[in-house]
């Protein structure tokens, strides 16, 4: 073969290697989240036994609310962080298909790159959205890497979205041997309502609970709730819903009693039973919304009956904080305190920007 030629054949496989490389610092290539059809990106790294590397709990999808409590049609910031001691570059890719999905399934809802660290790619057959990092999105010099974009939720009846998350962590050597790749799946639910304003005023004729929804999926009716204490409820009437409607929806009730202390909530429950309850409002001389933390018993646990609160904070009166961690159930947050000890505790938090703060009593058996 002509020497020219050779060295001229040699020259475009370094150009093409190269081309590759950079293609793959710059983002990976389509379908390697580990979805159902698609591979992972095991399958590019060589030497990779999929998530061997001790740090699959490390990675972190978080929005503002739980997963399990997603508004329909809502745009909502969600981080996706990971962490792994010693390594500090990072990639990954991310999709969202429905629960249930095969290897057919076309994306849900919108996802949205909004970091300069991200950017989106497609195919089609299937037709599936991915978000995955860029060149400038890979570096974490402390072992900690967050990524911030934003998903807009489908208005669609009975969909529950699954975010499918492959994460590359690399061990910085120029080569694709020798990364560690994990793959994670994180569940959601898309609630069947959601809401608009809850209010209530002072009438002649009693009190009046005045609501809106802005979308309701599949929705059956409401209970009007009613109670003295903030923590004891009673249904005091039963209100239809509109079913499936992507339009502001306004519901009212009458509570004849004439009460000039009590607490109202609504209980929106389902054409398959499933429910959710809305925030709290509070009528007395003055009309307003108010949260009542307690402490229950039977779960040691301290229950706030509001799911929007964040920034909590758990202080003791030597000025020790706890970390806290929630659960949600039974429409209410649950604070897991069963470890600490006896005693009077701080409990401070933040919603919609305005900070809240309250002293409860814990009858621990912790340290």
């Amino acid at each position: 073969m002509n020497t020219k030629l050779i060295k001229s054949v040699i020259a475009s496989g370094l150009v093409i290697w190269s081309i590759s490389a950079l293609t793959f610092t710059n983002n990976p290539p389509d379908s390697c989240t580990g979805a159902p059809g698609e591979s992972n990106c095991t399958s590019c790294h060589g030497g990779s036994t999929l998530n061997s590397g001790g740090a699959l709990n490390n990675i972190l999808l978080t929005t503002s609310v739980p997963l399990s409590s997603l508004q329909p049609n809502t745009t909502y910031t969600f981080n996706l962080s990971f962490s792994q001691a010693g390594r500090t570059k990072y990639g990954f890719q991310l999709c969202v298909l429905p629960s249930g999905a095969t290897p057919s399934s076309s994306s849900i809802g919108t996802l949205i790159a909004s970091s300069s660290e991200t950017q989106l790619s497609s195919t089609t057959n299937p037709n599936r959205t991915y978000l995955m990092h860029n060149v400038s999105g890979t570096s974490a010099p402390g072992a900690t890497k967050t990524w911030q974009f934003q998903y807009t939720t489908p208005n669609a009846i009975n969909v529950s979205p699954v975010f499918y998350v492959a994460i590359n962590s690399s061990n910085g050597n120029n080569s694709s041997s020798g990364d560690l790749i994990y793959t994670k799946t994180f569940s959601s639910t898309i609630l069947p309502v959601k809401w608009g304003d809850l209010k209530v005023f002072s009438t002649e004729n009693g009190v009046l609970i005045n609501w809106s929804t802005l979308t309701e999926i599949n929705n059956h009716y409401f209970e009007v709730q009613r109670s003295l204490n903030g923590y004891d409820w009673e249904t005091i009437g039963e209100v239809k819903g509109s079913g499936n409607q992507t339009i502001k929806k306004t519901y009212q009730f009458v509570d004849n009693t004439r009460l000039i202390n009590a607490y109202y909530r609504l209980k929106q429950v389902d054409y398959d039973g499933k429910f959710e309850y809305s925030k709290l409002v509070r009528i007395d001389k003055k009309i307003q919304e108010v949260v009542i933390p307690f402490y229950d018993n039977l779960t040691n646990n301290i229950v706030l009956p509001n799911l929007d609160y964040t920034a909590l904070l758990l202080t003791d009166m030597k000025g020790k904080s706890f970390a806290v961690n929630t659960i949600i159930s039974g429409g209410v947050l649950q604070i897991d305190v069963k470890n600490l000890p006896s005693g009077i505790y701080a409990l401070s938090a933040s919603h919609q920007s305005n900070n809240a703060s309250w002293k409860v009593w814990i009858a621990g058996s912790g340290y």
